[in-house]
């Protein structure tokens, strides 16, 4: 885990929806080393949208404090994205 970010859209790539570990899992398929996840599910499922890039762009708007700890992973919100690396 990277840190929880203000999102203004810095990852280009949306894969779907997915926990942490899927979402990590695509990224790296697919060739990325960022990853992050927003409009999480507080039912403990944590799947949400998962959103890829390789640079470091994520971090270009600064931190928020508004991410969420679900079960063992923390998510975005509309206006947040928590940011992961593989």
């Amino acid at each position: 885990y990277i840190g929880c970010m203000n999102d203004k859209r810095v990852f280009p790539t949306n894969l779907g929806i997915k926990n942490v570990k899927e979402c990590g899992v695509a990224a790296q398929k697919a060739g990325f080393t960022k990853y992050g996840l927003k409009y999480g599910d507080s039912s403990g499922y944590g799947r949400c949208l998962c959103l890829v890039g390789n640079d470091n762009s994520y971090n270009v708007y600064g931190k928020s404090p508004s991410c969420l700890l679900i079960g063992d992973q923390y998510i975005g919100n509309d206006n947040s994205v928590a940011v992961y690396s593989w």
